[in-house]
């Protein structure tokens, strides 16, 4: 049972290493965005006087995406399984990796076993 263990925690630590450097190129991606919106901005900015009403769409939109990609930041507390209605959302629709959902475990086995269930991970 202790080899189990340590392969399902490798497992997890590789799927947990993988979510992390997605989310890490997410958040540089949407840096990069917005400071390449606000570069864009001073430069149409500079040029107002030549076309007043062309400069005024572009800069409003590009601070509408700016805004976006800030909205993007914001931590998301809810997993999107979890807007499901309490009856319909079975053990199945679990994001086993939501620590929201990981909490409605009744106990580490049962955990480990869905783990197991869903994402076959090499373990014997």
């Amino acid at each position: 049972m202790e080899g189990k263990k340590e392969k399902l925690e490798t497992f997890l630590e590789k799927q947990y290493d993988r979510v992390n450097i997605w989310i890490a190129f997410v958040e540089a991606k949407n840096a990069a965005l917005i400071a390449l919106n606000m570069a864009i901005i001073a430069v149409f900015w500079e040029q107002y006087s030549m076309a007043p009403i062309c400069c005024s769409l572009l800069v409003l939109s590009l601070i509408i995406s700016s805004g976006c990609c800030l909205w993007s930041f914001l931590p998301k507390d809810t997993s999107d399984l979890s807007q499901v209605p309490v009856k319909k959302k079975t053990a199945n629709k679990k994001n086993l990796f939501y620590w929201g959902d990981i909490a409605s475990f009744e106990g580490e086995e049962q955990y480990i076993n869905k783990i197991c269930e869903m994402y076959n991970p090499d373990l014997d």
